[in-house]
């Protein structure tokens, strides 16, 4: 699951590696997740409709299902403390190992045992 939102500059970098894990692992069953933190209010200042959602997914060839957490029930619960992060559950729902939240480096690798 990566966590973040389509204004947030690092979310582009963000995306190239969840395009990447997810077409690297999608034949051994992996499902990756985008969810976006943005509001779904139009009155708020974070706000992002749908389809400027969906528009940002295709603009970055996101090809993953991008779903909502505007309240941050979701992300609390992960651990999720920065955006952008991304949380690796396995196949039980558990979380594996701590959220990433540092993208870009050489060091940080994401694998999928």
């Amino acid at each position: 699951m990566a966590f973040g939102a389509s204004w947030l500059p690092l979310s582009r970098t963000q995306l190239q590696g969840v395009r990447k894990l997810a077409d690297e692992y999608s034949n051994r069953g992996v499902v990756v997740y985008f969810i976006s933190t943005e509001s779904e209010d139009s009155k708020s200042k974070n706000f992002a409709s749908d389809e400027q959602l969906r528009a940002f997914s295709q603009k970055y060839g996101l090809k993953v299902t991008v779903l909502r957490d505007p309240d941050g029930v979701i992300s609390k619960k992960m651990g999720v403390d920065q955006l952008p992060t991304i949380v690796i559950l396995d196949k039980q729902g558990n979380i594996a190992g701590t959220p990433i939240s540092e993208f870009g480096s050489e060091r940080e690798t994401l694998r999928v045992s």
